[in-house]
C-alpha cells in the first residue's frame, strides 16, 4: 500500500487527535487519583480504563509519551494502516488497562504508555501486511525489538520501577506488556476475521 494511502491517514489523524486529548488533559491538571486506574475502583468504575490515559506525572511523562505518539502516527501512515486497525487501538488500550489485574501488587496507574504499545504493536502487524518485502522485513526487526525491549523490563519483576530517565517517576512495566498483548491480539484477530470474509 502507498504510505500515502487513505487508511494510513485515518490512523494517523487518529493518534494525533490522541494527542490533543493528553495535551488537553495535561492542561486541565486531572488529578491521578480521581481519573487514574485504580484496583478497587475497577470494577465500580470502568470508565477509567479509558481516563487513565489523559493523565500524566511531571511534564517529562506527557512529552515521552507524546513523542511515541507522533512516531507511531507517522509510521502508521507509511504502513497504511486502516479503520480497523484504529478500531483495534481503541479496543486494545482499555482492554491492556483491564489485563493488569492479573496483578494485585500495584494501587495507582495512568499515563498513555499502555496504549502507546498496543500502537506499536499494530504498527508492527501493518508493516507485516504489506506488500513490499522490505516493509515486512523491518516489521519483523520492529516487533522483534519491542518483544525485547518488553522482556527488559521484566513486567514480572517489582510492579513499579523509578525510572532515572524520567526524573525518578515510577513506570509500571506490566502496563506496557499487557498493552502490547492486547494490540496483538485484536490485531490479528480482526486479520482472521477480514480474511474469513474475503
Amino acid at each position: 500500500m502507498r504510505p500515502g494511502a487513505a487508511p494510513g491517514r485515518l490512523w494517523a489523524w487518529g493518534l494525533v487527535g490522541l494527542e490533543g486529548a493528553l495535551l488537553a488533559g495535561a492542561l486541565l491538571g486531572l488529578p491521578a487519583a480521581r481519573w487514574g486506574l485504580t484496583q478497587p475502583l475497577l470494577l465500580t468504575e470502568g470508565w477509567r480504563l479509558v481516563s487513565c490515559v489523559f493523565v500524566h506525572g511531571p511534564p517529562l511523562h506527557l512529552l515521552g509519551n507524546g513523542v511515541g505518539l507522533v512516531l507511531l502516527a507517522a509510521l502508521g501512515w507509511r504502513a497504511a494502516l486502516t479503520g480497523r486497525d484504529l478500531l483495534a487501538f481503541a479496543l486494545a488500550a482499555p482492554l491492556g488497562h483491564a489485563l493488569l489485574l492479573v496483578r494485585d501488587d500495584w494501587s495507582l496507574y495512568f499515563g498513555a504508555s499502555g496504549a502507546l504499545h498496543a500502537a506499536a504493536a499494530l504498527v508492527g502487524l501493518g508493516l507485516l501486511r504489506a506488500a513490499a518485502p522490505r516493509e515486512r522485513r523491518i516489521g519483523q526487526v520492529f516487533l522483534a525489538v519491542l518483544g525485547l525491549k518488553l522482556l527488559l523490563e521484566a513486567p514480572w519483576g517489582p510492579s513499579l520501577r523509578q525510572e532515572a530517565l524520567w526524573g525518578g517517576f515510577s513506570t509500571l512495566p506490566l502496563a506496557h506488556s499487557t498493552g502490547a498483548v492486547a494490540g496483538l491480539a485484536l490485531g490479528l484477530l480482526f486479520s482472521a476475521l477480514d480474511r474469513k470474509r474475503q
